[in-house]
């Protein structure tokens, strides 16, 4: 359903469905981007929150620092004006993770989806097949 979703979005790109090139299942990745935030995730809501605000830090921290601030005020734009400052500190403090403990990650994150199993949730992640090129 995802591969689906990313084949109509860009209809000239072959969208290739299966395990990525370097063997590594970047839903497992994210999890492990997420663990320390889990617990402010107590309902489905704040963990589907949780998860668009850690994909956006993570792709906004393959850029180069010049180009985030254009990808941070655009999220932060959905966001009431009080709780602007606070959405900025966490998306920074989510940038500066993923830079120092995942860096080796160049995968840009596509597309997810969150199934609420009960007692957790199924995560299933969309993501290029390699890293990025550096820029």
């Amino acid at each position: 359903m995802l591969r689906r979703g990313i084949q109509r979005q860009f209809p000239n790109q072959e969208v290739i469905a299966g395990e990525a090139l370097d063997g590594v299942k970047m839903s497992e990745v994210l999890e492990e981007f997420i663990a320390p935030y889990r617990d402010i995730a107590d309902t489905e809501d704040a963990f589907h929150l949780l998860m668009a605000t850690a994909v956006v830090a993570w792709n906004t921290a393959l850029f180069p620092p010049v180009e985030r601030k254009g990808h941070i005020d655009l999220m932060l734009e959905d966001l009431p004006p009080e709780l602007r400052a606070g959405g900025q500190a966490f998306i920074s403090e989510l940038i500066d993770r993923k830079e120092r403990d995942f860096a080796a990650y160049r995968r840009m994150i596509l597309d997810y989806e969150v199934t609420d199993l009960g007692q957790d949730y199924h995560l299933v992640v969309l993501s290029t097949a390699d890293g990025l090129a550096e820029r």
